[in-house]
């Protein structure tokens, strides 16, 4: 009987075979239809607004002006927000006034679920979407303790969910991942998985302490330890792309090289 696969040697009748909220797969998929299911009931995409801002900031493509950067929180963000299979019902560039920025918010927040910005949260004299949030509804959070991306943003335009990113590219990202890609996939109607951190000991060390909890760009090595990035500042999108995790440096704390440390994979915080 060694090719023979007996009835329910697999699941047993009346076995759950997916609970709610299960982000669907293709091994899920295959497994409904081992089991004769054909159709089930699913969650409509979520309908994001995805904004960016600033009048220094200019598409790519187009020649590069003095004191200008290229847009890559569009770029970055816009794909964040398909991979995690949201639907973006809109997308637009800001300038920096705030009349303007107070008219779109109003505009877009009835057509979609949740509004997604980049930059304008900070405490610039051109940082205005915080403020116009503020005046079309309430802003409930402002500043984390952590770097990158210190000036996180979240309140309502009327009653529309509104998150309120970093402008620079690697705390975009950073607050992405830890804040804003849990809160969306619970939108969703998705089970937000907890953070699961590794723990490798250090390929270095710092000499210097900061008040805030840091998420540092690195890699685990030959030898099992974890390196960072040389460039840590929180616009170079290189680190991204170099590293597999975000590791964390406790806040007040000098990391001498063997100590362990808790080990973020991007490939986990991106699953």
């Amino acid at each position: 009987f060694e090719d023979v696969r007996r009835q329910g040697s697999d699941v047993h009748a009346g076995e759950t075979l997916l609970a709610r909220g299960t982000r669907l797969t293709p091994a899920h998929l295959g497994l409904l239809a081992s089991a004769g299911i054909s159709t089930l009931n699913v969650q409509e995409p979520l309908r994001v607004a995805l904004l960016t801002s600033g009048d220094e900031v200019i598409p790519p493509g187009q020649p590069l002006r003095p004191g200008c950067i290229y847009n890559a929180n569009a770029t970055l963000l816009r794909n964040l927000l398909l991979q995690m299979g949201c639907c973006i019902v809109h997308q637009e560039h800001l300038p920096d006034n705030f009349e303007v920025t107070q008219h779109t918010l109003a505009q877009i927040a009835d057509r979609c679920d949740v509004i997604l910005t980049s930059g304008g949260v900070s405490v610039g004299d051109e940082d205005h979407i915080k403020a116009a949030v503020a005046s079309l509804g309430r802003i409930d959070l402002w500043k984390v303790r952590m770097k990158p991306g210190k000036p996180l943003a979240f309140g309502y335009v009327g009653t529309t969910p509104f998150l309120g990113l970093p402008g620079n590219p690697v705390s975009g990202f950073a607050t992405f991942v830890l804040f804003a890609r849990p809160f969306l996939l619970q939108r969703m109607g998705a089970q937000a998985p907890a953070l699961r951190p590794l723990r490798f000991p250090a390929a270095f060390s710092t000499t210097r302490m900061s008040d805030r909890r840091e998420f540092a760009r690195g890699r685990i090595n030959m030898e099992q330890h974890i390196e960072l990035y040389p460039n840590q500042g929180s616009g170079a999108l290189s680190s991204l792309t170099w590293a597999e995790a975000l590791v964390e440096l406790p806040e007040n704390t000098l990391i001498a090289p063997g100590d362990l440390l808790n080990v973020h994979l991007l490939s986990e915080l991106l699953a």
